[in-house]
């Protein structure tokens, strides 16, 4: 219970596109790098037993980029990502729970390139991109650690999410999740640098915040 919306900050995006179209400048390419997402508590009861921490993460798919003027791109991508949240408790000192979502992400960025200078001779590129992000939860694992679970022997559990009514035989291994949103809606802004290291080929090396 209350927890609100998940914010996740991606970077080391590698994006390296090839190939293009006739008549329209289109590229392919794949991206994967690490991100560290986080949740945010509006349940004063919770706060008040536990502090809620980010989590490591990485998401990894693919990329297609459309030019639509000079200076000007379209990107969408079709992403697997992991987002999360760390839970330790306050009264309990035993009480460690992580967990890690499956996501699957299609941002769609409208990106704006330019041309810098470094020491007046070497040029490179950068860029700022910014869109929406349509993301459908697909699950989740987590493991959580107790004073309770230690009084009873277990040095941990290892859970498995599942979406619906909890039935009355079930797995103790899952945990249900009840009128959930799995589609979810957010906004991403972030830039990065441009490197061209041939021909038709470039990698991009992208900061974003979501």
């Amino acid at each position: 219970n209350g927890m609100k919306f998940k914010k996740c900050l991606t970077g080391l995006l590698l994006f390296a596109c090839v190939g293009t179209a006739s008549a329209q400048i289109i590229r392919a390419g794949i991206k994967a790098g690490p991100q560290l997402s986080w949740v945010t508590v509006d349940d004063k009861a919770f706060k008040s037993v536990a502090d809620v921490g980010a989590i490591p993460g990485f998401h990894v798919g693919g990329v297609l980029q459309f030019k639509v003027m000079d200076r000007y791109f379209l990107n969408t991508e079709y992403i697997y990502s992991q987002k999360g949240k760390s839970v330790k408790g306050k009264i309990d000192p035993n009480l460690n729970d992580k967990v890690v979502y499956h996501h699957v992400d299609i941002p769609v960025l409208f990106s704006m390139h330019f041309k810098g200078k470094l020491m007046k001779t070497r040029q490179f590129k950068w860029y700022i991109n910014a869109g929406p992000n349509t993301s459908y939860w697909l699950g989740g694992k987590g493991v959580i650690e107790s004073g309770d679970l230690i009084e009873n022997g277990l040095s941990e559990l290892k859970y498995k999410i599942a979406f619906g009514t909890r039935p009355d035989h079930n797995n103790p291994d899952l945990l249900y999740i009840k009128d959930v949103k799995r589609l979810q809606f957010g906004m991403s802004i972030g830039g990065g640098l441009l490197i061209e290291p041939a021909d038709k080929q470039k990698v991009m090396i992208d900061f974003r915040y979501e």
